[in-house]
């Protein structure tokens, strides 16, 4: 964290950027963070397939949710991101896109050995930008993979918005509900990433934001257990998620949903505050079966 604080970018780009790799073997779901998790991502599907009794593993029963492998993983993005030869600051990246691959179920107290890279940077008129690829294995098996997509934002003459992708979705909400205050400390806990821009409104304006935000994996894993709870959708599947807008806290939220293929296209919408219909764009993304997805 220290090391994120103090960074600061020149503005260029190292020509020997090395391949940066980060691997952690034997890796267990700690059971607090599990149950933090799941009341906070979870707690409004009373027929949520997962227990977690208030007992240490391995008394849980069913899989972990997918997103919270990226929970886990998350240690090893941050050894990455905060690596004395990565060249951005920590603190300041966008997260613009996930893709999550649950290849198969992952009992709670399964033994994961997880390795992440990051191959290079590309720089584009809004910032240099970059994929972390994360995979977790089980017995040398590949069980859940992951692509996620930063940006590192710059001001520059050159950069124009592209068109927004169409988001515009029939009929009612599927879902609605509220994103309390606190969203971001309480969920900031079981993911361990504790950006100032989430944690208060004070910290957060010091980065230059407006108000706290929610974590954007945090919007994703509330989409993906109300859209399971829709469509059942057994594994494997993927989750593709596009993050426009951030989720200012608090706030009011509404899920619209229709299918797609096999699978489902949604878009998740910040409500106005004044009941007006000014909803703005939160994400979007498709939850598919991964053999249709391919």
């Amino acid at each position: 964290m220290a090391r994120a604080l103090l960074r600061r970018w020149n503005g260029a780009l190292p020509a020997d950027l090395p391949q940066f790799t980060a691997q952690w073997s034997g890796a267990r779901a700690q059971p607090a963070a599990l149950r933090s998790y799941i009341e906070l991502c979870e707690d409004h599907n009373p027929a949520a397939s997962i227990c977690v009794p208030p007992a240490p593993a391995p008394y849980y029963t069913f899989a972990l949710p997918p997103l919270f492998i990226h929970a886990m993983a998350m240690p090893l993005h941050l050894a990455i991101l905060s690596h004395a030869r990565f060249p951005l600051p920590l603190l300041g990246l966008v997260h613009l896109a996930n893709r999550t691959e649950m290849l198969d179920t992952v009992a709670p107290d399964t033994v994961l050995d997880f390795a992440c890279t990051l191959d290079g940077i590309d720089a584009s008129a809004k910032g240099p930008s970059f994929t972390l690829h994360t995979e977790a294995r089980v017995q040398g098996r590949v069980v859940w993979r992951e692509q996620s997509t930063y940006l590192y934002p710059v001001r520059s003459d050159k950069a124009r918005r592209a068109p927004s992708a169409r988001t515009e979705l029939t009929g009612e909400p599927i879902a609605e509900w509220d994103v309390a205050m606190d969203a971001g400390r309480r969920f900031a806990v079981p993911v361990r990433d504790f950006n100032p821009i989430h944690l208060s409104d004070w910290s957060a304006r010091l980065l230059g934001q407006r108000s706290a935000i929610a974590h954007g994996l945090y919007s994703a894993a509330r989409c993906l257990d109300v859209l399971r709870q829709h469509q059942p959708l057994p594994t494997p599947f993927v989750l593709d998620v596009q993050f426009k807008r951030p989720l200012p806290l608090p706030s009011r939220v509404a899920l619209y949903a229709e299918p797609e293929k096999k699978g489902q296209r949604f878009a998740l919408q910040i409500l106005a505050p004044d009941g007006t219909d000014s909803a703005q764009t939160h994400l979007v993304g498709t939850l598919m079966p991964l053999r249709s997805a391919r």
